[in-house]
């Protein structure tokens, strides 16, 4: 079935499943599906290293689940 397709070019998509909701009613789902609407906000970039609109809690979080595990690993040789 289209679901469940590789290709996203012709992979059904949530805007295919269900009807729009109300709320929606002015927005034109195959020129979304296009990228014809500006986004509403468009952040600010100085270069391609420029993390300023990340999270950083979201980061820090990553690193103490690294420093929880950093024990013995041989447990997990066989996977």
């Amino acid at each position: 079935t289209r679901l469940w397709d590789v290709n996203p070019a012709t992979r059904m998509t949530c805007a295919d499943l269900k009807r729009p909701h109300r709320y929606f009613g002015d927005l034109s789902f195959p020129r979304l599906r296009e990228k014809q609407i500006p986004p509403p906000w468009k952040p600010h970039i100085r270069d391609h290293m420029d993390t300023s609109h990340f999270d950083v809690a979201a980061f820090s979080s990553v690193r103490e689940s690294q420093r929880l595990f950093a024990g013995d690993q041989a447990l997990f040789r066989a996977f």
